[in-house]
């Protein structure tokens, strides 16, 4: 917990799950099994190639390097802590990761890249399908949301085929009607009970975050930290021409980046700062 703690204001969340999860989940988690009691860092050889071998054999794991990396790390970071902090002396031991264990990690980097690029000509073929998966989804809960809205509470209304209810929900005092702003149906085939005013939310985020992911290639870290300040005008000098660009905070690359924003883009950010404002003249400053 100290030595996470220690890198953790250099760590995004995510990698510092990862890392703790390979050195006390895959690591200490493996000796704990097979070498019960065991107390110190200070690892013998036969227990160092013991666990090498078992986890290079996991089925389940077929690429052992990052974890022989995070552990060759955390050996060797705790050395070099210890000759500017006496806490950690104390627990600086051998590390047990040779740089001979480590030789393919180029190779398997290598094989990761490939794997990758493998899936994007796979997946790239239907993210068309994707984009009409998402439009059709969303068109039909924004459909349903509007009709259930326009039909009083109790009474029955048919989208599409399929009939449901405007469930009436009644108050925890005097028995009236709520009156909340959320809509609330009953899919009357299946007894489904369904938050309209949710589903449809959470479809147009859906749709939002799924055609700036495709419109722009940015990152899951990068599009969470869009606000509406980030959507901007640059007037061309040589033509005049104004077009819209899009900041984008850094994330991996520490680097800011400015991308060009085309109408289908335009489109949905749009979309999204009008939903945001929700009538109102601007977008409120705790909305992101």
């Amino acid at each position: 917990m100290r030595y996470l703690t220690e890198r953790a204001p250099e760590l995004d969340y995510k990698s510092l799950r990862t890392t703790a999860w390979k050195l006390c989940g895959v690591f200490w988690r493996d000796l704990e099994e097979h070498h019960p009691g065991i107390n110190s860092l200070h690892l013998s050889a036969e227990v160092v190639e013991g666990w090498k071998l078992r986890l290079h054999d996991d089925a389940v794991r077929s690429d052992p390097w990052p974890v022989l990396t995070a552990v060759r790390s955390f050996y060797l970071d705790i050395a070099h802590w210890a000759t500017a902090d006496a806490y950690w002396a104390a627990w600086a031991a051998p590390c047990p990761i040779r740089t001979a264990d480590s030789r393919g990690v180029r190779k398997h980097r290598k094989r990761v890249v490939a794997r990758m690029h493998q899936k994007v000509r796979s997946l790239a073929p239907l993210m068309p399908a994707v984009l009409r998966a998402v439009d059709a989804h969303f068109d039909h809960e924004a459909a349903l949301l509007a009709a259930a809205r326009q039909t009083p509470a109790g009474q029955r209304f048919t989208i599409r085929g399929q009939q449901y209810e405007h469930l009436h929900l009644p108050s925890l005092r005097g028995g009236h009607y709520r009156g909340s702003g959320r809509v609330w149906v009953v899919n009357t085939t299946t007894g489904e009970r369904i938050d309209q005013t949710l589903a449809e939310d959470r479809a147009f985020w859906t749709w939002a975050a799924i055609n700036t992911f495709y419109y722009s290639g940015v990152r899951l870290e990068e599009l969470v930290e869009i606000t509406q300040t980030a959507l901007f005008t640059y007037r061309i000098p040589d033509t005049g021409e104004v077009v819209p660009l899009l900041q984008i905070a850094p994330s991996k690359s520490d680097a800011e980046r400015v991308l060009l924003v085309p109408p289908e883009l335009a489109h949905v950010l749009a979309r999204v700062r009008q939903r945001a404002r929700d009538g109102r003249p601007t977008v409120p400053l705790v909305r992101r």
